[in-house]
């Protein structure tokens, strides 16, 4: 095999997926389910070696980045978006390793529309001394 690696699966691999949400707010998670499906679209009864690269909006590559395994052909991989995180649309790549299919995902990344609760001041804001106790 001049130095390849072989896979054999029941059914020939025919396509990979990407699922996820199409945004999110920043501060919150998101669940990215990674499908290497057959030509009827059920999932590959095997355990296929995959590659995930996330980009933010600006190019620069994500924490979650990494080797995975999509056991029974499914994985699930959960990304933290941070609260400073960069706002704008962020690239998921995943590329099943068996048969080198690549598939993108487009999220938006964006600021969470909740407002801060209210802070409340005790004493008289004006005078800087700080009160006993």
């Amino acid at each position: 095999c001049e130095g390849q690696l072989l896979m054999v699966t029941p059914r020939p691999i025919e396509a990979l997926r990407v699922v996820a949400p199409e945004k999110v707010d920043r501060g919150s998670q998101v669940e990215v389910q990674i499908e290497i499906v057959d030509a009827n679209g059920m999932a590959v009864d095997a355990i296929v070696p995959l590659k995930l690269e996330v980009e933010d909006a600006e190019g620069r590559p994500a924490e979650f980045a990494g080797y995975w395994a999509a056991v029974d052909g499914r994985a699930t991989i959960t990304l933290d978006i941070a609260k400073n995180d960069t706002v704008g649309t962020w690239v998921i790549r995943a590329t099943e390793l068996a048969s080198n299919r690549l598939a993108k995902h487009y999220l938006t990344v964006a600021n969470d529309v909740r407002k801060p609760a209210e802070v409340q001041i005790r004493g008289d804001a004006a005078n800087p001394v700080q009160p006993d106790g």
